[in-house]
């Protein structure tokens, strides 16, 4: 019974998220932020109604920095919003998705443009400073969409964000225990998608935090991305082989 419940549990979660979300914008303008808390309460909340557990591997760092990780669906965003002080950045096209956009928009989510320009690029790292210099994380999925393993090439935008802001790099792994119900393809409906996860049964998510990766450690923004690349890849094939345990 609570599987068929679970969609509309999920829409009411959704929704309540963007109306306390917009109900604690104002108070930004009086020095009080409360915009990662109502995120991450909203999915810690969602999580625990599709019975999805969190299990976090490696050495735990609470420096802000930029989170790059690989990416698998949109349970990524709940997932790493359970788990980690920080924002994302976010493909424009976000802002247009059913209940989900209308929430990033007053939650900080910094939305790029595909064809960006350098005045963009700017932007983009100024809000990125920010949100770093008060005690948060930004969150770039560094495919660029989604995707199964293996990750797609890693794009540069994380990597010359840090170079350019002198901003570490926190490289983590994510993968799940049920892949059949939770990987999306970004040409799939959400939707019949959100639709087939009442079908799930309880399942894990697997988080694997890698050291930080200092931007004057490597001598060109190449250097880094590869690096950071290989070390995720090499947690999603130990997390597959000896804890999902897939063939």
């Amino acid at each position: 019974m609570f599987r068929v419940l679970r969609p509309a549990a999920m829409f009411i979660v959704l929704f309540t998220g963007v109306v306390l979300t917009i109900m604690v914008y104002p108070f930004r303008f009086i020095g009080i932020n409360m915009d990662y808390y109502t995120m991450s309460l909203w999915a810690k909340i969602t999580l625990w109604i599709y019975k999805i557990k969190i299990v976090r591997l490696g050495k735990r760092s609470k420096q802000p920095a930029i989170i790059v990780t690989n990416h698998i669906s949109y349970w990524d965003i709940l997932t790493i919003s359970a788990s980690f002080k920080a924002f994302f950045v976010s493909k424009a096209s976000v802002k247009h998705w059913p209940l989900i956009g209308w929430g990033a928009r007053f939650a900080r989510t910094i939305f790029i443009v595909r064809e960006k320009t350098m005045s963009a690029v700017d932007v983009l790292n100024r809000e990125a400073v920010k949100l770093i210099h008060t005690g948060n994380s930004v969150v770039m999925f560094a495919e660029g969409t989604t995707s199964i393993n293996p990750c797609l090439p890693f794009k540069n935008g994380a990597f010359h964000m840090s170079k350019q802001t002198n901003s570490p790099i926190k490289p983590i792994a994510v993968y799940y225990s049920r892949m059949d119900f939770i990987r999306w393809i970004d040409d799939e409906s959400f939707v019949p998608h959100l639709l087939n996860m009442t079908k799930i049964p309880a399942s894990v998510c697997y988080i694997y935090e890698l050291p930080l990766m200092y931007p004057a450690d490597f001598r060109t923004v190449n250097e880094m991305k590869e690096k950071c690349q290989r070390l995720v890849q090499e947690k999603i094939d130990y997390i597959k082989k000896d804890l999902v345990r897939e063939k």
